[in-house]
């Protein structure tokens, strides 16, 4: 019994005074043989009514825990399942490459629509699931001859972004698990959100060129215009999907995958001008909940 049924007991179980003066006189006055007698009526008397308020504390004493453990409620039940996800806890932040830093993009600030999956049904030859395990920037010189205004040559330059990708997961296309392929993309972005990251994972829509990088001017004299690689991403214009733990991260362009399922994202990291654009957008769904909505896209494909 703890310290707060003690405490009961002397709150709710109050020894009769009038039983206790009785005790007192007869004692005193009363002949030893009948105070005996009265005295155990009495002790009779006073362990029934101990007896009536231990029970009671042993029937309720477990709402009297000295340090009781509430239950919680099912509303903050609710809460924890449907809390908050946060970027920053999902996707970890990976300092960009000092070589990539001042790497210049031949992409020029525009207006760009948004992403929209039905282009995926126009140049889509794979979707690949993988991780990035190295990004290199390359720097195409083209010398080739120029006739207009005098000038006998002109010097022309290229820059792309080199990914080294290996694949995990083949969703469509005929690209084996396994392998290891290069992707390179003439219009990028440096930057912390938006760009892929070294050793993080992601889907990736392919389109495929195994053409000339660029058409250059005039018959070449110098450089190399034939692409590193075949393989492009097919809108490297917004975050691309990634592989989280329990899940994928996505932006709310992806419309099969907006579903009543998807959990909004805060993003709790610093954004640059092209990254607000999203501040509201990205979205978080299950592996579950994800392969279910996303077969949806690759059958559209088939």
């Amino acid at each position: 019994m703890n310290q707060k049924s003690f405490d009961i007991i002397k709150t709710h179980i109050k020894p009769d005074e009038e039983l206790i003066k009785k005790t007192k006189e007869n004692a005193i006055n009363y002949p030893k043989s009948e105070s005996k007698s009265q005295i155990i009526k009495i002790c009779i008397a006073a362990c029934l009514v101990l007896s009536i308020g231990l029970s009671a504390v042993l029937t309720y004493g477990e709402y009297f825990a000295d340090d009781p453990k509430p239950t919680k409620p099912i509303e903050t039940l609710n809460n924890q399942e449907n809390k908050q996800l946060f970027y920053s806890e999902l996707s970890s932040p990976s300092q960009i490459d000092k070589n990539l830093i001042n790497f210049k993009s031949d992409f020029q600030t525009a207006d760009i629509a948004s992403f929209n999956e039905a282009s995926l049904r126009d140049n889509c030859v794979s979707i690949v699931e993988g991780e990035i395990i190295s990004i290199t920037p390359k720097e195409y010189v083209i010398v080739s001859e120029y006739e207009k205004f005098g000038n006998n040559t002109i010097t022309e330059k290229v820059h792309t972004l080199i990914y080294k990708l290996r694949v995990t997961n083949t969703r469509y296309g005929n690209i084996p698990g396994g392998k290891t392929i290069l992707i390179e993309d003439r219009a990028f972005f440096i930057d912390e959100f938006f760009s892929l990251k070294v050793g993080h994972r992601y889907i990736l829509p392919l389109c495929y060129d195994d053409g000339e990088i660029t058409e250059p001017t005039g018959n070449i004299i110098s450089g190399n215009t034939k692409r590193e690689s075949p393989y492009s991403t097919i809108y490297p214009f917004h975050p691309q999907i990634e592989a989280v733990e329990g899940g994928y991260l996505f932006t709310n362009d992806w419309k099969s995958l907006n579903v009543s399922e998807a959990q909004k994202i805060v993003m709790d990291i610093e954004l640059n001008e092209r990254g607000k654009y999203y501040e509201d957008k990205m979205l978080f769904l299950s592996k579950s909940a994800f392969e279910k909505n996303f077969k949806k896209i690759t059958d559209e494909l088939q």
